[in-house]
Formats: C-alpha cells, sequence, structure tokens
C-alpha cells in the first residue's frame, strides 16, 4: 500500500507516534504474514462506518472536516474499486487525511503485525543514548528515539540515560546539553525518567482532549505519574537533582518529532533553560490508537499539549536561537555550549561581586 498524505504522511515520526501508545509484547522474528494478500472484501462500508465513527467521537480533527456525508461516499468508491483488502486500506488512509491534523494516520493489519513482531529489526538498533561527548568542555547528552513498550526495556534504557546524566552533572560544568536532534519519537517515559534529574518537581506536561478534559505529566519524588496513575517507578539508583542554577541547553530540529517534542516542551517554563537548532516537526498532539474490526489500526490525534507554565503548542516546537543550512545540528550544539559557558562565567563573576 502507498501512503501518499498531505499531512499526515507515514513516516518515521508517524510510526514512533503509534508505538507509544501500542502496547505490545513480542521478541524479534520473522514470520509468515497472514495479511500480505489483498483478501476480497465483504461489506467495507461497515468498517468505513465503523472508523468515521471513531474518528467523529474522539479525533482533534473531525471538526475539519466539512461534509462527512461526501467523505464517506468519496471513500466508499475507493474501498469498492476491486472490492480488495488494499481498496479499503487506501479508502481509510483517504478518510484519515481528511482530519488534516498533521499527526493522525491509518496502519493496515500487515503492516500493524509487522510492526507487532519487530520484523523490521533496524528500528531496534537505535539505544535510547550515545557515550556522552563534550562540546567545548560542555557536556552533551544525545537523546535518541525510543520505541519499546516493553516494562523491562523501558526501565533499563531509562538507565542507561539516567547514567549518562549521572555523569554529565558529575562533572560539574554548571550545565548540560540535551541534543534531541535526532528523536524522531516512541516511549516518551524512559526518556522522562532518565532526564528527571534536569528537570524540576512537578508537572512536566499537560493534554486537552478535544472534550477539554485535562490530565497531567508530573514528575513527583522520583517517580512519573499521568494523572493519578504511576507510569514509571523511581529507580532504584538515588539522584541529585541539579541545581537550578544548572543551564540546561536542548538542541531540536526538523526531526525531532512526536515524543522527541514532548521531551523538549517538558523543559519549556522551566528556568536556566535555552532552546537552539530548528523548528521541529510538527507532530505535538497525543495520539491514541483504535484497532477497527477488521485488524487495521487508526492511530489518532485525540489531544492538544500543554507546558508547565500553560502554553499551548500547536505545529513545530520553535528554538530560543534559530540554526538553519547545513550542518545546523553542529552549529546549534556549538551555540548551547557558547551560551552554558557565558551563563556560567556571568554567575561566577556575578558570585565574586
Amino acid at each position: 500500500m502507498t501512503f501518499n498524505r498531505k499531512s499526515s504522511r507515514f513516516s518515521y515520526v508517524s510510526l514512533a507516534c503509534l508505538l507509544v501508545v501500542v502496547g505490545f509484547a513480542g521478541t524479534f522474528a520473522f514470520r509468515y504474514y497472514r495479511y500480505q494478500t489483498s483478501a476480497y472484501i465483504q461489506n467495507p462500508e461497515v468498517t468505513v462506518d465503523e472508523a468515521i465513527a471513531v474518528m467523529q467521537a474522539h479525533a482533534l480533527g473531525a471538526r475539519n472536516v466539512a461534509d462527512w456525508g461526501l467523505l464517506r461516499e468519496e471513500s466508499l468508491v475507493i474501498a469498492n474499486k476491486k472490492g480488495n483488502e488494499i481498496d479499503l486500506d487506501n479508502a481509510l488512509g483517504y478518510l484519515t487525511e481528511h482530519l488534516e491534523d498533521g499527526h493522525s494516520f491509518y496502519l493496515s493489519r500487515s503492516q500493524y503485525e509487522a510492526v507487532e513482531t519487530r520484523t523490521a529489526s533496524w528500528w531496534w538498533n537505535t539505544s535510547i543514548t550515545s557515550p556522552l561527548i563534550e562540546v567545548a568542555t560542555v557536556p552533551l547528552v544525545r537523546v535518541n528515539g525510543f520505541i519499546s513498550m516493553d516494562t523491562v526495556e523501558s526501565k533499563m534504557a531509562s538507565q542507561l540515560l539516567r547514567a549518562q546524566v549521572d555523569i554529565a552533572l558529575a562533572m560539574d560544568r554548571c550545565g548540560v546539553i540535551v541534543d534531541l536532534s535526532e528523536n524522531g519519537g516512541g516511549n516518551m517515559y524512559p526518556m522522562l525518567m532518565g532526564l528527571l534529574p534536569l528537570l524540576s518537581e512537578g508537572t512536566l506536561i499537560q493534554f486537552e482532549s478535544a472534550s477539554g478534559q485535562m490530565n497531567s505529566v508530573v514528575s513527583e519524588g522520583g517517580a512519573i505519574k499521568y494523572g493519578n496513575a504511576v507510569i514509571m517507578a523511581p529507580l532504584v539508583t538515588p539522584y541529585a537533582r541539579a541545581s537550578q542554577k544548572s543551564r540546561v541547553a536542548l538542541v531540536l530540529s526538523t526531526g525531532t518529532g512526536s515524543s522527541g517534542e514532548m521531551v523538549a516542551i517538558a523543559f519549556k517554563g522551566q528556568k536556566n533553560v535555552r532552546f537552539f537548532g530548528e523548528p521541529t516537526a510538527g507532530a505535538t498532539t497525543g495520539n491514541v490508537p483504535y484497532r477497527l474490526s477488521h485488524g487495521g489500526f487508526l492511530a489518532l490525534a485525540t489531544s492538544r499539549t500543554w507546558d508547565r507554565v500553560g502554553e499551548k503548542y500547536v505545529g513545530p516546537v520553535q528554538p530560543d536561537e534559530v540554526v538553519k543550512g547545513m550542518r545546523s545540528s553542529v552549529k546549534a550544539r556549538q551555540l548551547a555550549s557558547q551560551w552554558v559557558t557565558a551563563e556560567c562565567k556571568q554567575a561566577e563573576t556575578a558570585k565574586s561581586l
């Protein structure tokens, strides 16, 4: 199936968004895919109507559809082209495209099965972080996209990232660079847990549903909570929270998407933080998966994102200092290092007076 979306293209960010919310288990495996063949589908209108009902009930972009009756007719023309499953997939993709929210997408049965069994092994080769480096003496912690929803893997990833943060803070350089430039998304909770020493306690992110209900992601006592539910318990290893005077410089790019953007937003509104690089991908809504009766998945943008101080995000997260062009991330890291160094020198000068 070919995805040709104007606003909800199937991409690294899109697949990462789905994996944030699809809790799956399994091991690396190759297997026969039941759904690779395009089987004849009887009564495709049943699935089209089911998808429309889900969208109307939950999707932020439902309000963008001017005429649901006309959209249904157009989708059924696509679904009944030959009556094959690929036609139904194209019809569901067409429906999702018209939500025009930049984040929702449809995943066919065969595509979801490939994700569920992790046969696309390249998704799993990237660690949540990389070895610590220094940019002109300022430690840089890289936070990569992390896909797994497995509890054990998530905890191990957060411990690995936390270890890098602990090393950076132990260097006592007055500040840290957090590089999100290649973070296309995934499971944001191990990312937040690993970075917790750099985040002040309390509300990190807020989500507003289509109905206006607000829920918060909160740092509390070393745990990360969503509302009243503990999503990740405190790590066994104790940690010292970074001084409120410590500077945190974040590097962004157009490759920073979905959960990578959520991590960036978690730092928005915090003191002594500055952002460098390019505007992000713009997938700053919360996605929820809905499995259709025939086995396909709708991943729908269902909530808007707010930061800790009540600023709502629509579209890309904007850096404080924009850096574009060739090697923009390299330049952004250099500027981030210069800012941390200058801020630290200024603080030392003020302290000596």
